[in-house]
């Protein structure tokens, strides 16, 4: 269809769908204002009922919005949410027909009752129903395009139309029997109408894509249209047809039979526009699509042929040009269509006068060159007579107007032949430049393979490029990172990979053939063909390591520098010498003076008013004079005003060839009230304090160490003494020998001496004194203190006596004790024999219970006095290591208490664990053991039936652990911290001399070891000892 017929089926669209709009809408007013001429026209005949006046305007609404409406998401949901309402009020009317119900839709949608009793019982009539329902459903998928659900929309939509013809049919004709197939009294005469022109104005509208654009066509789609068509109107009049003849049949006479002819009726219908359904689809597709690629290639062909970059002719069997594009006419100088119908000679000479064979190419085509070759250069003559050289390629074609023509294709390469002429001189002049390049130069092909090498890059390799062309780059350009030393890939990957240029890492070392080892920094790029394909890389690099070692060389002095500079707690200031302007200053130049770098850098300290104004004439007269200043001191004015004094050094030095002064500054504030608090300490001091120099003189001392020699004042002393080592010391010898000790170590701490005061009285002192050097290292005075300590001295003299007559008397006490308890001991074990005796006499029971007692007592004397000798032992014997032999030492340790009471209940046993030799002192670990042994058999549980002492030893290089444990009474927590005191006795169940535990620690820490015990009462008690290994 052309464009025109499109506008006009559109624009009877809408006025189709205007019309439907207003005859609905006048039934909706009758019922609104119970006007019957307005229900239906003529009055005689049915009314429209309400809702389906309602339905009607709600499509006829939806469709218009279609027209006119931008097509958006917002458009097509409220089209489908209309379409649905509709569908769905059509459904409930069907659902009333066919259960013979009332679900209250007809008095849902009355606006006005009508005052007959007939139209308020009546209802939406089945065909009706049934036409809304098929109408919503083609509105709900009208919006689809081109699809299956497209064609079912104008299926449903020439179903509706051919439905409503039957009662327009009715009407007109007046045709009993097809009112009744219809129900004719329940279809009005405007709802066939609307139904009508509303169902044509939905297929018209489609004129693009619907049923209707195959009217036109002679094609497939128009065949299996028209077929459909056939098929239905054939079965609409089997239907009607049959429904004419079935009066007579009861069960297929009133609503029933209408329901089931329309039922059938349908179903047939909907199979038969199914069955083409899909034909249709293809056969609209196909053909589009055929249309479509025919008009494409053909703009294509044209395309080519005037987009073309090279020149394109045409010439036909006799020679003469039947086409030619815009490139050939520009490239040859013609204005369009000059060319046209010229022999080829005229721009091909040699097309005249040469051989046969370049005449067939441009006649019969009879010899052609193969696909993608080009013939040349040949020479070309243009309008104006120049020459030029082109390549010529050729194919034939046959066409339907012009028979068998040739394509020939014309390619300007003068300036090509002038390029390549330029890019041989171009290779050579590259060639001598790599050649004398101050870097290395290596290309490789895509896979990696090296294809150049210049000279550079086979001195600094090692390798020629007769042996390296053909090698993978990895086997010729061995790097490695300079800090790790670990491997590094080859850079032609990530070249490759990336495509594009890269300054590499330049952090490398390469490993030459020799093994040598280069500092290097490196760079690389693809190599691209004409196609920007990449065929290869190109790597540069070159030998910094002269250039690597002097940067780091600077780095370091510079980050030296920067690091004294910046982290300096001294003030510094970098300034021009030329005007004075700050160049650079520290933190500590920003807190002393109160403004921030940005402050002061570019300023000066006269614009910044920081110099008293006396103060700065004085610092530049000197420094013009010496050029440098050195421990000056200036005072300074803070950015809060307040006055800074300071100690300052200016040297010179050159930045960038500005001469620039350097100025290091200490805050002295603290310096001088420092000097004030050390003033008033040496005037105050208790100590002689003083100064001297190397040849023996004072140059300072306080007021007490005028005092302590014995001078009236600070002054008197000074003047008096020319000579310390002769006028102060006794000994002149120790004033040389305590200079020597000030030379070689720069102080000496705690010395004492005997000095002579003014009157040559002999005093003791004790001092502390150390070196002052000056600039060159050298002593330039001594300071020290002084402490008169004669009256200690004395007292340290009489104490030395009583303390040798001390002595003295305990090793008297000691041998006595020692005496005693030997004279005592002999008395008491002839004692015990004579008590043996008796108890082998018969003896009543009263007797033997003195005999007993006898012995007990005996027996506690006895292991007092052991306890006692044992203490004397320890005090007196110097310790002998020899190696200690742990069972025997219990062995004797039992033989010595078997006659103690209790010894044979108590179970020993030993675990000695350890194969290294224990050195000690073996008279003490027998005290110790004897001991030990003793305390748990006088502290067994005498309530348990079993007692048992576990001894275990471990023995290593450096020390040996003992450990005690038994099951017998168990000692109190606050007895613990007190067991070891002389005397003291935490339980009074057993005899005990309290000196036992005692004299176990005094062994111990005599033998330079440690203790430690822990009890539970009535559970255990464990004591462990840890002694040092004596082994030589």
């Amino acid at each position: 269809m052309t464009s025109s017929r499109n506008t006009r089926f559109r624009l009877f669209a809408k006025v189709a769908t205007l019309f439907t709009i207003l005859l609905s809408g006048l039934a909706l007013l009758g019922w609104w204002i119970d006007v019957a001429e307005l229900r239906s026209i003529p009055a005689e005949l049915t009314f429209m009922k309400s809702n389906t006046a309602l339905s009607f305007f709600v499509t006829g609404m939806l469709f218009l919005y279609l027209l006119v409406g931008k097509d958006s998401a917002r458009r097509n949901i409220i089209v489908m949410a209309g379409s649905g309402v509709i569908f769905l009020i059509a459904l409930l009317t069907l659902w009333e027909h066919i259960f013979n119900s009332n679900l209250g839709i007809d008095s849902l949608y009355l606006i006005k009752n009508d005052p007959s009793p007939e139209a308020a019982s009546d209802r939406m009539s089945f065909m009706v129903a049934c036409g809304l329902m098929l109408l919503s459903t083609s509105i709900f998928f009208y919006q689809q395009g081109i699809s299956k659900k497209h064609l079912l929309s104008d299926y449903l939509l020439l179903v509706v139309l051919l439905v409503s013809l039957i009662p327009l049919l009715a009407y007109l004709f007046d045709i009993q029997n097809l009112n009744t197939l219809t129900q004719f009294t329940q279809v009005p005469i405007k709802t066939a109408i609307i139904f009508a022109t509303l169902s044509s104005a939905m297929l018209l509208a489609k004129t693009n894509y619907g049923i209707i654009s195959v009217f036109t066509r002679n094609s497939n789609v128009s065949k299996i249209f028209f077929r459909q068509i056939v098929a239905i109107t054939v079965l609409a009049l089997l239907v009607a047809l049959l429904r004419l003849e079935s009066e007579e049949i009861a069960t297929l006479h009133g609503e029933f039979g209408v329901f089931l002819f329309a039922f059938v009726f349908i179903c047939c219908t909907l199979i038969i526009l199914l069955s083409g359904a899909q034909a249709l689809v293809k056969a609209e597709l196909l053909q589009k699509k055929l249309t479509e690629d025919s008009q494409e290639s053909l703009k294509l062909f044209h395309g080519f042929l005037e987009s073309a970059p090279d020149g394109m002719l045409g010439v036909n069997e006799s020679g003469k040009i039947v086409f030619v594009n815009k490139m050939a006419e520009h490239l040859f100088g013609y204005s369009p269509g000059q060319l046209l119908e010229s022999p080829i000679g005229e721009i091909i000479p040699e097309a005249s006068n040469t051989s046969d064979e370049f005449q067939n190419i441009f006649s019969k085509g009879s010899l052609l060159p193969p696909t993608g070759e080009l013939i040349g250069p040949l020479h070309a003559k243009t309008k104006s007579g120049r020459l030029i050289a082109v390549e010529v390629g050729s194919s034939r074609m046959t066409t339907t107007d012009k028979g068998v023509i040739v394509i020939a294709s014309f390619r300007d390469v003068s300036r090509r032949m002038m390029l390549e002429e330029a890019l041989r001189h171009s290779e050579e002049h590259l060639r001598i430049t790599l050649a004398s390049i101050g870097e290395g130069v290596i290309s490789t092909d895509a896979i990696g393979k090296i294809v150049f090498m210049n000279p550079l890059a086979q001195r600094l390799t090692g390798w020629t490029d007769k042996e390296a062309i053909g090698k993978q780059l990895e086997e010729v350009y061995v790097i490695k990172d300079e800090s790790s030393g670990t491997p590094l890939d080859s850079p032609l990957r990530k070249i490759i990979e990336l495509g594009e240029a890269l300054e590499l890492e330049n952090h490398t070392i390469l490993t030459t053939r020799d093994h040598r080892e280069l500092i290097i920094s490196n760079n690389g790029a693809p190599i691209r063909d004409t196609t920007s394909n990449i065929t290869g890389a190109v790597l540069i690099f070159r030998d910094t390591t002269e250039k690597s070692l002097a940067n780091r060389a600077i780095k370091r002095w510079q980050e030296r520098f920067n690091t004294i500079f910046f982290n300096n707690p001294a003030s510094m200031v970098i300034s021009r010498m030329r005007d004075g302007q700050f160049i650079e200053v520290n933190k500590s130049f920003e807190s002393l003076v109160g403004y921030s770098r940005l402050e002061l850098i570019g300023k000066t300290s006269v614009g910044l008013d920081m110099v008293v104004a006396n103060e700065r004439e004085e610092i530049v007269t000197k420094l013009k004079s010496t050029g440098r200043l050195k421990n000056e001191k200036l005072t300074l004015r803070a950015k809060d005003g307040t006055l800074r004094p300071v100690m300052f050094t200016m040297e010179q030095l050159e930045l960038d060839g500005e001469p620039c002064l350097l100025t290091t500054s200490i805050d002295i504030s603290d310096w001088n009230e420092a000097e004030r608090r050390y003033q008033t300490i040496f005037e105050k001091s208790h100590e002689g304090i003083y100064r001297s120099d190397a040849e023996g003189r004072f140059l300072i001392v306080n007021p007490s160490m005028a005092r302590i020699f014995g001078y009236s004042s600070q002054e008197e002393m000074i003047g008096s003494i020319e000579n310390i080592a002769s006028q102060i010391y006794f000994d002149p010898s120790e004033r040389k020998l305590l200079t020597r000790k000030l030379i070689k170590d720069r102080q000496v701490a705690g010395f004492e001496m005997r000095a002579l005061k003014k009157n040559k009285e002999l005093i003791w002192v004790k001092g502390n004194v150390h070196r002052v050097d000056d600039a060159n290292g050298k002593a330039k005075y001594f300071e020290g203190t002084l402490e008169d300590v004669t009256d200690r001295k004395i007292a340290e003299k009489k104490f030395k006596i009583q303390f040798e007559e001390l002595q003295k008397v305990n090793k008297e006490l000691d041998r006595f004790v020692y005496r005693a308890s030997h004279d005592l001991r002999a008395p008491l074990a002839s004692i015990l024999g004579i008590l043996n005796l008796c108890e082998l006499e018969k003896l009543s029971s009263t007797n033997r219970s003195y005999l007993h007692l006898m012995r007990s007592s005996i027996g506690r004397l006895d292991g007092f006095i052991m306890d006692i000798l044992s203490y004397s032992r320890n005090s007196r014997l110097e310790v002998k290591f020899e190696e200690i032999n742990f069972p025997e030492l219990l062995t004797d340790a039992q033989a010595n208490l078997k006659f103690m009471t209790g010894s044979g209940s108590l179970y020993v046993e030993m675990v000695v664990d350890g194969k290294i030799a224990f050195f000690s002192d073996k008279i003490r670990c027998r005290i110790i053991m004897e001991n030990m042994l003793s305390n748990s058999i006088k502290y067994q549980d005498l309530h348990k039936p079993f007692n048992r002492l576990l001894i275990k030893i471990l023995t290593t290089e450096t020390n040996m652990r003992i450990s005690f444990s038994d099951n017998g009474i168990g000692i109190y927590q606050q007895h613990l911290p007190k067991i070891f005191d002389m005397f003291y006795r935490a339980t009074d169940t057993a005899s005990g001399s309290g000196l036992g535990l005692y004299i176990v620690r005094e062994c111990v820490e005599k033998l330079g070891g440690t203790v430690t015990v822990e009890s539970e009462p009535a559970l255990f008690t464990k004591f462990e000892i840890e002694l040092p290994n004596g082994r030589p």
